[in-house]
């Protein structure tokens, strides 16, 4: 039987990996044991995102490459900036979920870019403890699913779609409604 995460990509694998081998508290790892040099062959496309308020989340960093992609540093951003008002709510109940839960969370998002051209990326989410314990850090890496390097130039980028999502078990159990579309 195939598991969710044999369908992971390269990234999503190597960062579930190491994430995996942390040692946990109720489920969740504290950040200061994650070592950025566990995922150093991953770390341009190795985002961190922190609850910032009940509903508000930000970039806490992004990594080279994911900067590159969307034409802008996005370290300090609301990441709900970068996707259509469409999307929006999926994204917010998926932050949610990922630390209430605690779960993982894995999907495939339609990125359009200003000229009309998409790419289908990959997202993997897995919850981290703040200092003071809360769950309210997100590691996450991304990576297309497809080479579609010809819209390099082209730096107007929105996500537009949600095709798949996955929240998956961590230890703690997932939601009843596992799966969005």
């Amino acid at each position: 039987m195939e598991s969710l995460s044999d369908q992971f990509g390269s990234a999503a694998k190597h960062l579930f990996g190491a994430w995996s081998l942390l040692p946990k508290h109720e489920h969740v790892p504290y950040r200061q044991s994650f070592d950025p040099m566990m995922v150093v062959r991953i770390l341009p496309v190795i985002t961190l995102l922190q609850r910032v308020g009940d509903k508000e989340w930000r970039f806490r960093l992004a990594g080279t490459e994911v900067d590159r992609r969307w034409g802008r540093p996005l370290t300090g951003i609301d990441p709900l900036e970068i996707v259509a008002p469409e999307v929006a709510p999926n994204i917010r109940r998926e932050f949610g979920e990922v630390v209430r839960q605690p779960c993982g969370s894995w999907s495939v998002r339609r990125v359009t870019i200003g000229s009309g051209r998409w790419a289908d990326i990959e997202t993997l989410r897995l919850p981290l403890r703040a200092k003071d314990g809360s769950v309210s850090l997100i590691i996450g890496t991304s990576g297309e699913l497809c080479d579609r390097h010809a819209y390099q130039g082209d730096l107007h980028r929105s996500i537009t779609a949600v095709e798949q999502q996955w929240f998956f078990d961590i230890g703690a159990g997932v939601t009843t409604n596992s799966v969005l579309n």
